[in-house]
C-alpha cells in the first residue's frame, strides 16, 4: 500500500502574471477586504496498492488521485459591465481521477524504483455561484509583494450559468527512492514527469507532450472566465488542470502488508 502527495510548482507564478491566487475575504471597519494570495504550488494526494512479482523487481498498482484546484485569475468579467469584477471567494473546482502504475526495481537493494503511470480524471466544478465586488479599491497598489488586498463597500452573488467539466488522459514517468524505517515500512521521495496528455473540454481536445510548456493547453486569448460563458471558464481551468499534471515531487510512505 501506498500513499503520496505531489507538489507541484506553478513556474509563472514566480516570474510572470499568470497567477493563480487563494481568496479569503473578511469584513474590516464596515468594509470588506479581500486578500488575494499567490498559489507557487499546487499539491494533489493519492493511495495506491500494487500487487508484486514473485521476483520483488516488478510492481504493478491501481490507485485514485485528487486535488483542489482554484482559478487562474482573480477576477471574473460580467457581460453587462466594461469591467471584470473582483472575486472575493475562490471559484473551486476538484479532480478526481484514476490509474494505472507499472514500477521496476533494477537493485537488490530495492531502494530504487522506476516506471510509468496512466491514468484519467474529470475535473468538475464545485458550485454554480461566485461572490464578486462591484467596486473595490486595491491597498498599496504599488507595493512589490505579489499579495494584493483591496476593500469593498459590499459584494453580491452571481449565478455563473455553467458548470465546470473537464477530462484528461496521461501518461506520466515515475522515479522514486526509497529509505526503508521499519520492517516493512519505506519512506519514499522522487518526481513525476508528464509524457503524453489526451486533453478534452467543450467540443475540444488536445493531443500532444506535455512537459512545463504552461502554454501547451492554454494557448487563448483570455483566461478570465465570463458569467455564463462555459467557453472561458473552462479555458481557465484548462489552464488549473495543466497546472496539477505538470512536473512534480512526490513524498509519501509505503507499507508491505505480506
Amino acid at each position: 500500500m501506498e500513499a503520496d502527495f505531489r507538489l507541484v510548482p506553478v513556474l509563472s507564478s514566480f516570474y510572470g502574471e499568470g497567477n493563480f491566487y487563494n481568496i479569503k475575504s473578511e469584513q474590516k471597519n464596515g468594509l470588506i477586504r479581500t486578500t488575494q494570495r499567490q498559489n507557487h504550488f499546487r499539491t494533489a494526494y493519492s493511495l495506491r496498492a500494487y500487487i508484486s512479482t514473485k521476483s520483488g523487481k516488478h510492481l504493478f498498482g491501481v490507485g485514485v488521485r485528487y486535488s483542489r484546484s482554484t482559478n487562474n485569475r482573480g477576477r471574473v468579467y460580467h457581460p453587462d459591465s466594461l469591467f471584470s469584477m473582483l472575486m472575493t471567494e475562490n471559484l473551486v473546482a476538484d479532480y478526481i481521477g484514476g490509474n494505472f502504475r507499472m514500477l521496476f526495481n533494477p537493485l537488490k537493494s530495492n531502494k530504487l524504483r522506476f516506471g510509468f503511470t496512466i491514468g484519467s480524471g474529470m475535473l468538475s466544478g464545485r458550485n454554480k455561484t461566485i461572490s464578486l465586488a462591484h467596486e473595490s479599491e486595491e491597498i498599496d497598489p504599488n507595493g512589490v509583494s505579489k499579495t494584493r488586498k483591496y476593500l469593498s463597500e459590499d459584494v453580491s452573488d452571481y449565478n455563473l450559468g455553467y458548470q465546470v467539466k473537464l477530462y484528461d488522459l496521461y501518461l506520466n514517468g515515475t522515479f522514486q527512492y526509497h529509505l526503508k524505517i521499519g520492517k516493512k515500512t519505506t519512506l519514499f521521495t522522487g518526481i513525476e514527469l508528464p509524457l503524453l496528455r489526451l486533453f478534452f473540454f467543450n467540443s475540444q481536445t488536445r493531443l500532444g507532450l506535455s512537459l512545463n510548456n504552461e502554454s501547451f493547453f492554454t494557448s487563448y486569448e483570455s483566461y478570465v472566465p465570463s458569467i455564463g460563458d462555459q467557453v472561458s471558464a473552462n479555458k481557465n481551468f484548462a489552464f488549473s488542470l495543466k497546472k496539477t499534471n505538470s512536473l512534480s515531487l512526490n513524498f509519501g510512505i509505503c507499507y508491505t502488508l505480506n
